[in-house]
């Protein structure tokens, strides 16, 4: 294995641990039983607003789990906890399955069953079992997949509705985050019935999702698992699926790598700006620009790609690591109080958000502590 050159990660480690982990477990996080802010403001103030979704507590769950076995010093497991507690007491509906918005002192406010909710929620239960050793999380990502197949099953294709109205339009996203969570679920448990889910959404993906002929996979389908005609492709979910897939075959030991070099290949060419080197939000089936605004989020999961690519096979490209990981350093979070972040550039650079949104956080702390696994094994 080629010996990887990582930058700058004393101050990705000084950014995570000094400054992102203890402004988001302080005015990040609501007071006990109450789980997580929705959003803060540029100088790091929580923000009133009437609901919190479902994904931003699984996703605030999954980030002090992480940060608790990584070993912070700060209330890493209380936070976690509290944001377990609140959507254990607020967010099941009685039918079956989470909430998509609770209440800011809990009860529902959308009973919308979505699946990219049970999605983060079963990578959430995931991650705080693994933390805590809490076998309530694993019963509880039992009765969230049981759930999940009853409501959102697709009766004669494989997969899952988005919704339980909406069979006519299928979704990529919501799986590869489904996926996602059955990995980190059957690393921690060893059961079965994981596996089984994950290579069940590997499956699809070969059979469906990924499109050979073109090498994407587009982001809608119709109810037969066909693309939609106008349909449009995310380089930051490529760079995505390429990391899962290199996940996959590390948990799993299936090789995956002809399609993830693929897509990671298209991403690449496609979906990155040539005097930048940020990555696009979208771009058409054929490569074409669609929109050349940059999420932040896309520029963590193309950090991971690039970072895993040599394990499928690909070359890595140090040049390539040290400008994504100076872009996100330096465009994103050069914030003035530290921390924070710009969520949304526009494609001329100029800050499109105006707050902070704390699902992104996940994306962050997720690409760091990668970055930080693999320069610990290739030294």
């Amino acid at each position: 294995m080629e010996r990887l050159s990582i930058p700058r990660l004393t101050e990705i480690d000084r950014w995570t641990f000094d400054d992102a982990l203890p402004l988001w477990a302080g005015a990040g996080q609501d007071r006990p039983g109450h789980g997580f802010m929705e959003r803060l403001t540029f100088e790091g103030t929580p923000i009133d607003v009437p609901f919190k979704r479902l994904r931003v507590q699984a996703r605030q769950i999954y980030v002090f789990s992480h940060a608790t076995l990584l070993g912070w010093r700060g209330p890493a497991l209380e936070a976690a906890r509290n944001g377990f507690d609140f959507v254990l007491h607020h967010g099941w509906l009685p039918e079956g399955g989470w909430a998509l918005k609770l209440g800011p002192e809990g009860g529902i406010v959308d009973p919308t069953l979505a699946l990219y909710e049970q999605a983060f929620m079963l990578f959430a239960l995931g991650w705080y079992a693994r933390a805590t050793n809490d076998e309530l999380a694993i019963d509880w990502a039992h009765r969230t997949l049981d759930a999940t197949h009853a409501r959102l099953g697709l009766l004669d294709m494989p997969g899952f509705r988005s919704e339980p109205p909406k069979a006519d339009m299928l979704e990529q996203n919501a799986h590869m985050h489904l996926l996602e969570a059955m990995l980190v679920l059957y690393e921690t448990t060893r059961h079965q019935r994981f596996l089984d889910e994950a290579q069940s959404i590997v499956a699809l993906l070969e059979k469906h999702l990924f499109q050979t002929d073109r090498g994407i996979i587009p982001e809608f389908f119709d109810a037969a698992w066909r693309p939609l005609p106008d349909t449009h492709v995310e380089p930051g979910h490529h760079f995505e699926w390429v990391w899962l897939l290199a996940e996959y075959r590390r948990i799993v030991g299936t090789d995956m790598s002809h399609i993830a070099r693929r897509l990671f290949e298209f991403a690449d060419s496609n979906g990155v700006s040539s005097t930048t080197g940020l990555i696009y939000d979208a771009v058409n089936a054929d490569g074409s620009p669609r929109s050349r605004d940059h999420r932040s989020w896309c520029q963590a999961e193309a950090l991971k790609a690039h970072l895993i690519i040599q394990d499928l096979g690909g070359t890595v490209d140090a040049q390539k690591i040290e400008t994504i990981t100076g872009n996100i350093l330096d465009r994103f979070l050069s914030t003035s109080r530290r921390g924070l972040w710009a969520d949304h550039l526009a494609a001329d650079l100029t800050i499109k958000s105006d707050h902070v949104p704390a699902t992104s956080l996940y994306h962050f702390f997720l690409a760091f502590s990668e970055l930080r696994r693999l320069a610990s094994k290739s030294s």
